[in-house]
């Protein structure tokens, strides 16, 4: 399933997965049509360029993606 607009929307640090089957990936950089993106397999870092169309947001980097932190204790 291609998301409509997935090409606005994905963000540096949003986590990715090919289409086709894959790891789950983070990305690093982007330009209008392609996600440079990293991976662990075994602990070793992976890296790879992928059309954006081809790619399914799995978690959002955005601000209703964090986790709010707790105001400090006085």
């Amino acid at each position: 399933m291609i998301i409509a607009g997935m090409e606005e929307g994905l963000q540096v640090g949003d986590v990715v997965t090919p289409l086709a089957g894959g790891p789950e990936m983070t990305v690093q950089a982007r330009s209008q049509d392609l996600a440079y993106c990293a991976w662990l397999v075994e602990g070793r870092l992976q890296q790879g360029t992928f059309a954006i169309a081809g790619l399914r947001r799995i978690r959002s980097s955005g601000p209703a993606a964090r986790t709010p932190r707790e105001p400090p204790s006085h």
